[in-house]
């Protein structure tokens, strides 16, 4: 799946991406972090419900340069391929 995501505004120093795969995660958990405004996530959807899972759920934090997480929603756009 490709995540993508308009740029945050301010100083950043990057985005980290979480994903929480419902029924079989307890909480959200970080997949990476990258300074570009998408991601690949390489899990087979197919595999991920075979363990469980029920949905797929992602967030994207901007960290600030003193690496705290920002306030900002960022919305996501999730491309199946």
């Amino acid at each position: 799946m490709l995540l993508s995501w308009g740029a945050a505004t301010g100083n950043l120093s990057g985005y980290e991406i979480y994903r929480q795969v419902v029924g079989v995660d307890g909480d959200q958990k970080l997949l990476a972090r990258t300074t570009d405004t998408s991601y690949t996530d390489r899990a087979h959807p197919v595999s991920l419900a075979n363990s469980g899972a029920h949905d797929l759920l992602y967030w994207v934090y901007a960290i600030g340069p003193t690496g705290l997480d920002s306030a900002q929603d960022i919305p996501i756009s999730i491309l199946l391929f």
